[in-house]
């Protein structure tokens, strides 16, 4: 089905850090300090070498439900280049599931001060788990060209100082407690820096690695004439009682899309998610069995599809209940519930800053395909591969489509291998084809079950 809605700004969350002096006030922020830091490692090269340096965090204390945090550091940009976005952690990807961001800003006027940000929005269920900790926790790789003059020793900081104009650079931590109406906001004196040693010689890593790719920022946001979105849930077949019954979930788009939200309902008397397979980036995710509901959203800067990628985000492994047994499909629907809809994130440029504040796009018209999730009460012939319990053109047409074209069409795929020779090829539809319209051999007769 089609779901049309108006095109919907929405602009992207971006931590906004706040200090403690007095020329910077708290506003309604309460002041913790000393209860976390950043540290940055150190590394070394000739003039031209690509060096890395890894920022991590450590927490020894934590103040309720932490909303964020954000790392500003500072380089001196006449000693060292910074070289694109990072490489971020498999930690950093599940604590930061939503509105991730690394922005490179000018010097400092009159210096060559330079500084980067990076921050998150935090998921507290991998928070818990990693924090407090007395180790510090990778984050995130950063890449420098080293330039100047052999002896240098650059430091790569980490700010606790009000920028000049407006605004104020921090490296802060941002928390909602529980019962409270004001936030804190914690602030550290003892981030730890790193050091970029510039040593004699040639280089010898003069190429960055390969970074992973951003998401291409158009100059227009895309519009209900131009964009092709595709949200598609996969089909099976299953009988009552299966505990574990996968449907894919996948996006294309012909626009590069950096992040998404995924709404999802089924019904809870015949189904149950099981568990929840992830395929790009770690997504906050809430799952209601009771209610049969699945929400997922994640955002960034980092590229997730491309331009027309079918990007599988999901693994979906539901078990059907019993009751399952009263109906002949039990099809979940993707559909909006609460703040959660179907949605990508495309980046596009709107005025001054638009490359280091992007903002995203509800893009539209959607195209949502639920996929079939068929309950199998009784076995059924070879060659019906859409457990329609009947043998016409439709699972011919589904075989071809799958082996040509990778639809998914075929939700029986024991009942694909018409011709009973233990392989699913051409021959198969050949011999359906065959069969219906040139008086072709019927297939031998057996009973046919899509689920062991």
């Amino acid at each position: 089905m089609a779901s049309r809605r108006s095109l919907t700004l929405i602009g992207l969350v971006l931590l906004s850090g706040v200090a403690g002096s007095q020329d910077c006030p708290l506003g309604p922020f309460e002041e913790v300090t000393d209860d976390f830091y950043f540290t940055a490692s150190s590394d070394q090269g000739a003039v031209g070498d690509v060096v890395a340096v890894d920022i991590s965090l450590t927490i020894e204390q934590l103040h309720g439900y932490m909303i964020g945090f954000s790392a500003r550091g500072c380089y001196d940009s006449s000693k060292a280049d910074l070289l694109g976005q990072p490489v971020y952690s498999e930690i950093f990807d599940q604590l930061t599931p939503v509105a991730s961001e690394f922005v490179v800003l000018p010097p400092e006027e009159g210096t060559t001060t330079r500084l980067f940000n990076l921050n998150g929005v935090t998921n507290n269920e991998v928070l818990g788990k990693l924090f407090p900790s007395a180790d510090p926790v990778h984050l995130a790789t950063v890449f420098f060209r080293l330039k100047g003059v052999p002896g240098d020793a650059p430091k790569v900081e980490f700010c606790d100082f009000r920028r000049k104009g407006p605004g104020c650079i921090r490296s802060s931590l941002y928390y909602a407690p529980d019962g409270k109406q004001e936030r804190l906001v914690a602030f550290s004196t003892r981030h730890g820096a790193g050091e970029l040693r510039t040593l004699p010689g040639e280089p010898t890593r003069p190429d960055p690695p390969a970074l992973p790719p951003g998401a291409k920022i158009y100059p227009e946001p895309p519009t209900a004439e131009n964009a092709s979105i595709v949200f598609e849930l996969t089909g099976a077949v299953a009988r009552p009682g299966d505990p574990d019954v996968p449907l894919g979930l996948y996006v294309t788009s012909n626009f590069e899309f950096s992040g998404f939200a995924v709404s999802l309902t089924f019904d809870p008397r015949h189904l149950r998610l099981a568990r929840l397979e992830e395929h790009t980036r770690p997504a906050a995710a809430k799952l209601d069995n009771e209610k049969g509901q699945l929400g997922m959203y994640t955002s960034g800067t980092r590229r997730i599809g491309a331009e027309g990628e079918r990007v599988r985000i999901a693994t979906l492994h539901f078990s059907v209940t019993q009751e399952a047994s009263e109906v002949s499909e039990a099809t979940p629907k993707l559909e909006p519930f609460g703040p959660y809809l179907n949605w990508l994130e495309i980046r596009y440029a709107a005025g001054a800053g638009a490359e280091t504040v992007p903002i995203t796009a509800e893009v539209t018209p959607l195209i949502v395909n639920s996929g079939l999730l068929k309950i199998q009460r009784r076995p059924t012939v070879p060659g019906d591969v859409d457990l329609s319990y009947d043998l016409d053109l439709s699972d011919a047409v589904a075989i071809l489509s799958d082996l040509f074209l990778g639809t998914q069409q075929v939700l029986c795929q024991p009942a694909a291998d018409f011709n009973a020779d233990g392989a699913i090829n051409i021959t198969d539809p050949i011999a359906i084809l065959n069969y219906l319209f040139l008086g072709g051999p019927a297939a031998k007769p057996r009973d046919v079950y899509c689920t062991p």
